[in-house]
């Protein structure tokens, strides 16, 4: 139970954590003691000097200013006027939960003040027609507060009664990159991304996602790939993989492409030193574990010990994981530290090269580095590129055991809480016969009527150019094989990058900046991050 609430700022830090740190929407409740609650008119002013005030009610909205405070009747009263302008592009831009889609970004958005915003919903029947309103705390269902507000105590006294939520302006760099989306036969779910991370031309990369496979009796399949984001996106090719496969296995692939049947994974050992995070990967069930242990001396690290009780020679590591929404929410942190220059930095790293680049994505933790422990010591054996925070993707990591190993052992290293490990197994059944098809696009067709056929049927210098948010292309497969007597899984390949379209403003913090040329620094910067966020600023029982 959270006791020692002093401020409202405990609260929305607590919301921004649980909003930041998972894909759902959560409703955070909040009691106070009534000898907690502030005094109320003094900070109502606060309040109203500092944000942007709206107010609900059914369908209406409208600004709050010049607002007054009745502490002994707990009425509410000011005056209304319409929310206009920038402050209503920047909300109309958070997502639509129920469509899983987003607004899109207007031009010259770089505002910060504009997303300081506070939003009261009231009880239906609340009179939002004249110029000035009253009403009473107990007519607020919840509130509503963006990342940038600057609250303080005045709403620790009007959520008694009702849920404070926190508003997702902060989240539209966590899920950067292409999203997929595919049509269940009642809606259009999201359903992965592609290429994540492949923040400029020379990381364009190939990705390989699993996507579900609704109707699986059909030969047709078909899906749309959107641009949700304020940036420009660059596809080169786009393929489905399609195989067919006894039923008794599952397929998975590496981060090169190549597909491996999956039997009977097994779970890690403990050690007694990390039961409970073994116990949190020991199977897919959405319990992880998100690399949140101290990185004081770089990257937080997980060890993992697999019992080889027939001395297999060969084996594949399987993980089931996804990159965190909080790596998004460190990243835009970073990113912001350059201000108005953020756009000459992306144009000055474009002479950089794609070594320098994945380099220090690898030092930082941005990658999921995997080494194996060997007679040699520790060796990495893969890197496990970004890949994304729509949903969890298994990835295998194939390895050889040195002759007589009784166990094999890897350690994993990441950033602080960059990435979520939902499941790792090891696997020693040997590859079963696979039926492999790769299905190329019967028709690609923009959301403007472009016809992208030509330019992504191969890996060449022509690409798909999806140019700020809202473009979207739709896709239909035909001749996906069928079979009554096996099971299909159906892959995405997609091959491109994408360009941020970001502006920030203010000064350079160049004495900040010149310390993420260290490795681990942003690690580093992501703890102190996660503890000014919650830590500090939450006392807890």
């Amino acid at each position: 139970m959270i006791k020692n609430l002093n401020s409202i700022g405990n609260i929305l830090f607590a919301c921004l954590f649980i909003y930041l740190t998972s894909c759902a929407s959560y409703r955070y409740k909040a009691s106070v003691e009534d000898d907690k609650t502030p005094s109320g008119a003094g900070e109502w002013l606060q309040l109203e000097d500092s944000n942007y005030l709206v107010v609900h009610s059914e369908n209406q909205l409208k600004e709050l200013y010049d607002v007054s405070f009745d502490e002994n009747e707990k009425i509410v009263s000011g005056k209304l006027k319409p929310f206009v302008g920038l402050p209503l592009e920047y909300y109309n831009k958070i997502p639509d939960k129920s469509r899983n889609k987003k607004q899109p970004r207007k031009v010259g958005q770089s505002d910060k003040d504009a997303v300081k915003q506070i939003h009261f919903m009231l009880m239906d029947g609340v009179d939002l027609s004249s110029d000035e309103i009253s009403f009473n705390s107990g007519q607020i269902l919840n509130v509503a507060v963006s990342r940038s507000a600057l609250p303080n105590g005045a709403t620790v006294a009007i959520v008694l009664g009702a849920t404070v939520v926190t508003l997702g302006v902060a989240l539209a760099i966590a899920c950067s990159c292409p999203h997929v989306f595919i049509n269940d036969g009642d809606e259009a779910k999201k359903v992965n991304s592609l290429y994540t991370g492949a923040k400029a031309a020379q990381l364009e990369r190939s990705d390989l996602k699993k996507l579900p496979d609704y109707f699986s009796h059909q030969s047709s399949f078909s899906l749309s790939i959107t641009n949700e984001e304020n940036e420009d996106q660059f596809t080169n090719l786009v393929e489905l993989v399609v195989v067919n496969h006894d039923k008794n296995v599952t397929v998975e692939a590496d981060m090169e492409g190549n597909i491996y049947s999956i039997q009977n994974p097994r779970s890690a050992v403990s050690d007694n030193k990390t039961d409970f995070i073994l116990a949190s990967i020991s199977a897919e069930d959405q319990s992880s574990y998100k690399f949140d242990s101290d990185v004081t001396d770089g990257l937080g690290t997980i060890l993992l010990k697999f019992q080889n009780p027939l001395h297999e020679k060969t084996g594949k590591l399987v993980m089931n994981l996804k990159n965190t929404q909080w790596s998004g929410y460190v990243y835009n942190e970073f990113s912001s530290m350059f201000g108005s220059k953020y756009v000459k930095w992306i144009e000055r790293n474009e002479d950089k090269s794609k070594e320098e680049r994945e380099q220090w994505m690898r030092e930082q933790g941005i990658k999921l580095l995997v080494e194996m422990k060997t007679k040699d010591g520790w060796q990495q054996i893969d890197e496990i590129e970004l890949l994304g925070d729509i949903t969890y993707n298994s990835v295998v990591v194939p390895f050889e055991v040195s002759s007589g190993s009784e166990n094999v052992e890897f350690r994993l290293k990441s950033g602080f809480r960059f990435w979520d490990l939902d499941f790792a197994g090891v696997d020693y059944s040997k590859q079963s016969e696979l039926n492999v098809t790769v299905i190329k696009p019967k028709s690609a067709i923009g959301d403007k009527g472009e016809d992208f056929l030509e330019v992504l049927v191969a890996d060449d210098e022509q690409y798909m150019k999806h140019l700020g948010s809202g473009a979207s292309t739709e896709f239909k497969f035909e001749g996906l094989p069928v079979s009554s007597q096996m099971e299909r899984t159906v892959f995405v390949r997609a091959k491109g990058y994408y360009i941020s379209k970001q502006e920030y403003v203010g000064k350079v913090e160049r004495a900040k900046l010149m310390k993420f040329k260290n490795p681990g620094e942003l690690s580093r910067f992501s703890q102190e991050l996660y503890q000014n966020v919650f830590y500090n600023n939450l006392v807890t029982k």
